[in-house]
């Protein structure tokens, strides 16, 4: 399950900086939909990050979540400042009014929900991270007899 959790949450960060730098891409824009980017770049990440974990036998615990967010994080905001000139918190509101063809929520709203979604999608890797530790442990232990 640990396995499964950070390949998910790793594969939606990677997606989203994948979203985010394409969109101020006219061409890119025109010619793919940017819910088709999220969702292909989703789906590859996941499908690649779980096939490592399990060719390898780890799993994308919380230290590489956590880097992974933080790398993917600088990448956007130092793109978007040096590069596009242009201010990231507008970004997400403008990929949903694409997304939804219409006025999006403010963008205070959508921030905040993708701040909530990134810290409790970190929270569920860190718990699967430790349950599933503990039950390593569990079944490492002598049985008395």
């Amino acid at each position: 399950m640990a396995r499964v959790t950070g390949a998910v949450y790793n594969g939606l960060i990677w997606a989203c900086l994948a979203t985010v730098l394409c969109v101020n891409s006219v061409v890119i824009c025109m010619k793919v939909n940017m819910g088709t980017l999220f969702l292909a770049v989703f789906a590859g990440g996941a499908l690649l990050l779980w096939g490592i974990t399990f060719l390898k036998g780890r799993r994308a615990g919380a230290l590489f979540s956590l880097v992974n967010l933080v790398v993917c994080t600088l990448a956007a905001v130092l793109v978007y400042q040096f590069i596009y000139g242009k201010d990231l918190l507008t970004r997400p509101a403008f990929i949903l009014r694409l997304a939804l063809h219409r006025q999006a929520p403010s963008q205070n709203l959508v921030n905040g929900v993708l701040l909530a979604a990134a810290l409790l999608g970190y929270l569920a890797v860190l718990l699967t991270n430790r349950l599933t530790d503990r039950r390593e442990q569990r079944k490492k232990r002598p049985s008395k007899k």
